[in-house]
């Protein structure tokens, strides 16, 4: 069984030309459905988005001298939101030997109806060397075995894969239409430092130039048109329509005159 199977991941046969048999694999538990097109068929939900995972960037930890080439080393990383922290996680590197580079990970986990224990994941690193010459390292997924620069851990789960595993996708991109160009004026607002909200001006910071400001609010008033005419689409959706009168009695006998007349009677 493939490693995809064993953490509950559904796999699907390939449909080439025929209707191929479904399996939906649990936990090392296979069920097969018996018919086509019931209850459990159709495409699986995607609750997971990028922006809700834990990430380990491994070029980004070389660049800032967490990671060393050719050393051994430990570290910690944490993760905050809005402020506070959220998760944290020690890691052991040894990067002495290209051919047996490993990063080790520890950290708690656990359902939130069990009692936190204690994980530990190895990771493989391999080198590269780009055409630009020196070395780049990249990290194998454990599940897939295959290069990723990042491994991704999604809330409720235990191990870091890599995002195909996980079928990973932007917020952006789960988002409904009618939310896009809000996501894209509080994206403006952050930049310039406001408070996100439709309607909430905001103002040159300190420091920024002017013509960059102006680009910035020029994008920011266009983005709030485009926010203001999805609200009224949304109040005229919410707005009670008025009820279709009925037809008058006296058309149906106009109507029912004309043809006896042309039938002579």
């Amino acid at each position: 069984m493939c490693a995809r199977a064993a953490f509950g991941l559904r796999q699907q046969g390939e449909r080439r030309g025929r209707c191929a048999p479904k399996f939906t694999v649990y936990f090392g538990k296979s069920c097969r459905s018996k018919d086509i097109g019931n209850i459990t068929s159709g495409r699986r939900g995607r609750p997971y988005t990028i922006d809700d995972c834990l990430v380990i960037d491994l070029q980004l930890m070389m660049r800032r001298g967490w990671v060393r080439h050719g050393q051994i080393g430990s570290g910690s990383l944490a993760w905050k939101q809005h402020g506070y922290p959220v998760a944290s996680i020690q890691y052991r590197y040894d990067l002495t030997d290209p051919h047996q580079a490993e990063l080790r990970l520890s950290f708690e986990w656990a359902l939130s109806s069990e009692d936190p224990h204690r994980v530990e994941q190895r990771i493989a690193l391999m080198p590269t060397r780009p055409n630009y010459g020196g070395l780049r390292w990249w990290m194998l997924c454990p599940l897939t075995g295959q290069r990723a620069a990042k491994l991704y851990k999604p809330p409720g789960l235990e191990r870091f894969a890599g995002r195909g595993v996980w079928r990973l996708g932007y917020r952006s991109q789960r988002a409904p239409r009618r939310d896009q160009p809000f996501d894209r004026l509080y994206r403006v607002q952050r930049r310039l430092g406001a408070e996100e909200g439709w309607e909430a001006t905001p103002f040159r910071p300190k420091g920024m130039w002017r013509r960059t400001f102006n680009r910035y609010f020029a994008r920011y008033e266009a983005l709030d048109e485009l926010c203001a005419r999805e609200v009224e689409k949304l109040e005229a959706l919410m707005t009670p329509r008025q009820p279709v009168p009925p037809r008058r009695a006296a058309a149906k006998d106009g109507y029912a005159s004309r043809s006896a007349v042309r039938l002579g009677c």
